[in-house]
């Protein structure tokens, strides 16, 4: 009942029982229906506004199809664990960070990540050591699965992704930049 807490509705009542003093009745009434009336309108804004933002987050809510004791099933992103084995299709957000075992044309779009402007293609083949980009052999959480299948190992979750890696250093870093600086 957030509409309640303006001053504009707190003067509103005052003046109805002023009016209502001075023996206008009719305005003291016109006054308390358009305070009603907002309330009404108020509320109901309210109300839908909420329903509204709990279909959004119930559209951002990622999943992740895994391979448990030999059984698929959907379980929410935040549930998986190191080892977990998760598979990947199309359009799938990629949940966790995940070491391919199998690709099928498996490109993901890595932009979010890693600035590449064009989806990568994925292959399961052991690297040694390579710069983030060049991790064709990974799956990193955040990116998206623009074609094809393939299946993972989780081997990072939450914060120990590279993406929280991102995150963290975003709030280590100074936001005040070299033109802000006073001199």
């Amino acid at each position: 009942m957030l509409q309640f807490h303006s001053p504009l509705i707190y003067v509103l009542p005052a003046s109805a029982a002023v009016s209502a003093l001075l023996g206008e009745h009719a305005d003291a009434l016109v006054i308390l229906g358009v305070v009603v009336v907002n309330a009404v309108v108020g509320f109901v804004q309210e109300s839908r506004a909420e329903k509204a933002l709990t279909a959004l987050a119930a559209l951002t809510r990622t999943t992740a199809s895994v391979v448990r004791d030999g059984r698929s099933l959907t379980v929410p992103a935040a549930d998986l664990a190191r080892g977990d084995l998760v598979e990947l299709a199309a359009g799938d957000k990629v949940p966790a960070d995940l070491r391919l075992l199998r690709t099928d044309e498996l490109p993901v779009d890595e932009s979010a990540l890693t600035g590449e402007s064009v989806p990568v293609g994925k292959d399961p083949a052991a690297l040694g050591e390579a710069p983030l980009a060049d991790r064709r052999n990974m799956a990193f959480s955040g990116t998206l699965v623009t074609n094809g299948q393939g299946s993972g190992i989780v081997v990072a979750t939450g914060a120990g992704t590279e993406i929280g890696d991102v995150h963290r250093l975003m709030r280590t870093t100074s936001t005040v930049g070299p033109l802000q600086q006073d001199r």
